[in-house]
């Protein structure tokens, strides 16, 4: 792939995030504020606001796993079914996020269930394993594949 190509394909992307970013701005613009505050209750726009930035912030736990996962995937060091488990953690944040958003009894589905499984066995997992085998010296050779 040429260098231009390539920066074809990244300015492409950049304009492509840029777009959804100012989708997303004007959506915030006109329909956040709305769900979001009580004029006649003080009380009730803080508990509104904080709960809607755990779960905004529940978004950005999962997407952090998901190149966390490759990482882990890729790098010979650690098990590989631990970073399997990481992405598909990536994916249980976001149906969590999704769920929570658009379904009214989300916590009584089963799906609510099973989409934390994954990232719990693979953030547990790499805890672990750091903590038990990550003091021994390993050595890695460049041309590993």
């Amino acid at each position: 792939m040429s260098f231009s190509l390539m920066q074809n394909q990244l300015a492409r992307l950049a304009g492509f995030t840029y777009l959804v970013l100012i989708i997303t701005g004007v959506f915030s613009l006109m329909y956040v504020p709305n769900q979001l505050i009580d004029w006649d209750n003080a009380a009730k726009t803080i508990e509104s606001i904080k709960g809607n930035l755990r779960l905004l912030n529940s978004v950005f736990w999962g997407l952090w796993l998901f190149p966390f996962g490759y990482l882990v995937f890729k790098s010979g060091f650690l098990p590989k079914f631990l970073g399997v488990f990481l992405m598909l953690g990536c994916l249980g944040y976001l149906v969590e996020f999704v769920g929570r958003l658009f379904i009214k009894d989300y916590y009584d589905t089963i799906l609510s269930d099973i989409a934390g499984f994954p990232s719990q066995i693979g953030e547990f997992g790499i805890c672990l394993w750091l903590m038990i085998f990550g003091t021994r010296t390993f050595s890695f050779s460049k041309n590993k594949k």
